[in-house]
């Protein structure tokens, strides 16, 4: 298959944006598992039920999100 410059170019930028996301993603993926680690440690620590806390959290960071939303 024959390419014009541009496209391979376009190609090219493509595979870097797709290569940064990946990156990104798996960054993100780390982060979520560190913070959950860490929020087990603290519930196991202060005899809390992780279950119970990870939804009470998740709740009030809804209800912030809708306050937000709300301004």
């Amino acid at each position: 298959m024959v390419k014009k410059p541009g496209e391979i170019d376009r190609l090219k930028e493509l595979k870097n944006e797709i290569k940064r996301l990946k990156e990104a993603l798996a960054d993100t993926v780390l982060d979520r598992k560190i913070a959950e680690s860490t929020l087990e440690v603290i519930c196991e620590d202060m005899d809390l039920d992780y279950d119970t806390v990870k939804k009470k959290a998740g709740e009030e960071l809804q209800k912030r999100r809708s306050t937000k939303t709300k301004k």
